[in-house]
């Protein structure tokens, strides 16, 4: 099983705009995109941002995300769970478009409050750890991953293995691949990236900038994490 990494293991490191790409991925969630993508730009002005419609075919996307100087990507909805691991495997595909030192996959109703002030200079995969014993993950709010972690998973093309393509026949017999079931019709990606990684004995360590929930509410006082998940708008 991959474990955390403990704080000491890891050293930081400095970064500038040029080593970041943040995907965020919107299903009907135009309103919360803009508000989001405001912030991520007032914050890290130059990195990379890719934003991914997961079938939304929203007519105000493309100036929205144009205005922001992102790139926009009108997909077919790979979230449906007769898709299994293909959102994933799209949303490395478009980084790979343009690689940088570090990813991060963003939901629209994150926070974006400061910049980091460092990021992991280990390779893996890092934000807030969730799960136990039989399978953990990064909560998918933020997912960062280290360059060598995302080329390691684009690369085996795990995340199209025949296993996790048909998931109504084979996840129901796998107590660990039930958890990568959103709901009777979608997946969830951040238990397919701890699935993957951990198939692939890629490091998941928690990570102090960040602070990811997934339902409940994180406050942020005195800008203790540089991104929270979820964010409500009166407190940024």
């Amino acid at each position: 099983m991959t474990t955390q990494r403990q704080p000491e293991v890891f050293a930081s490191t400095s970064y500038t705009d040029a080593d970041l790409s943040f995907l965020v991925q919107t299903h009907y969630e135009t309103e919360q995109l803009a508000w989001m993508l405001g912030h991520l730009r007032s914050h890290f002005p130059l990195a990379r941002v890719i934003v991914r419609s997961d079938g939304d075919s929203d007519p105000l996307l493309p100036a929205l995300v144009a205005s922001q100087s992102a790139e926009f990507y009108l997909d077919p909805e790979l979230y449906a769970l007769a898709r299994g691991g293909e959102v994933c495997h799209r949303w490395l595909e478009l980084f790979f478009l343009r690689p940088t030192r570090y990813l991060f996959k963003l939901d629209p109703d994150t926070g974006i409050h400061r910049r980091f002030h460092f990021l992991p200079a280990h390779p893996g995969i890092f934000g807030t750890l969730q799960g136990n014993s039989r399978l953990i993950s990064i909560q998918g709010g933020c997912i960062g991953l280290s360059l060598a972690a995302a080329t390691q998973m684009f690369k085996s093309r795990a995340f199209l293995d025949p296993l996790l393509l048909e998931p109504e026949r084979s996840w129901a017999a796998d107590p660990p691949l039930q958890r990568l079931v959103r709901s009777r019709t979608q997946v969830s990606d951040d238990w397919l990236v701890g699935y993957v990684a951990t198939s692939l004995g890629i490091p998941m360590f928690g990570f102090p900038e960040v602070q990811s929930l997934w339902k409940q509410y994180m406050p942020n006082p005195n800008l203790r994490f540089a991104i929270t998940h979820p964010c409500k708008r009166m407190t940024l």
